[in-house]
């Protein structure tokens, strides 16, 4: 039986098709889970965040995602809004007020991780269809190349 030699074009078609497959599942997780409080993107990656770093500043936050604190002001108010997030009053300094997840904000956060390993099942046709032997391969012919 005759192998065809792996090739970076089925490395990167297979790599496509993962990150559409995830891109669907997290857009779906979102509209299914945001219901009538509608979440963009960025806002999902800020309450991930938030979800891995524990209560932070507004300059924090604004300094993670390179804008201004007016802007992640503005941001933070949507969230809060639909019950994402909360603000605190720091323990050792009331002046200082840090923002972090509410019960509703973690359990989504909690359930879009599970979205996610999900779409990682599916996409585990990735590794068994060759993909990765494709790109390795590919990395070996272009080290040999130079590039």
């Amino acid at each position: 039986m005759n192998k065809q030699p792996p090739s970076a074009d089925r490395f990167f078609a297979s790599f496509q098709q993962v990150q559409q497959l995830l891109r669907q599942q997290l857009q779906a997780h979102l509209q299914r889970q945001s219901g009538d409080r509608p979440l963009t993107r960025g806002q999902f990656y800020l309450l991930r965040y938030l979800y891995a770093n524990g209560p932070l500043t507004m300059t924090d936050l604004a300094s993670w995602s390179r804008v201004t604190p007016a802007t992640m002001s503005t941001l933070a108010d949507r969230l809060a809004k639909h019950g994402w997030i909360e603000r605190r009053k720091s323990g050792d300094d009331r002046r200082v007020v840090k923002l972090q997840l509410t019960e509703a904000g973690g359990a989504f956060i909690r359930a879009s991780k599970l979205v996610a390993a999900n779409a990682g099942r599916k996409a585990g046709a990735f590794e068994r269809g060759g993909a990765m032997d494709a790109y390795r391969a590919a990395r070996k012919a272009c080290r040999r190349r130079g590039g």
